[in-house]
């Protein structure tokens, strides 16, 4: 299974396979939505994560290191 990750409004889209679309912003969401997907399923990320600014980040990078502290949480 691959799960597309788009930058949007500050927060973070996963767009399923089912076409099921969940959002997030803080940290502890993105990190339950990451921990709620089956092992071995892959994350790509959409070009609005390389232009996070445009999708309402304060920076370039904003949404990629949402995506890494999210990963990252609690682990």
């Amino acid at each position: 299974m691959m799960i597309v990750v788009h930058a949007e409004k500050g927060g973070l889209e996963f767009h399923f396979e089912n076409d099921k679309i969940k959002s997030a912003k803080k940290v502890e969401d993105i990190a339950k939505i990451i921990d709620l997907t089956p092992k071995g399923t892959g994350f790509i990320f959409s070009s609005s994560m390389d232009f996070a600014k445009e999708y309402g980040f304060k920076s370039w990078k904003g949404a990629k290191n949402l995506f890494d502290k999210a990963w990252n949480y609690k682990k």
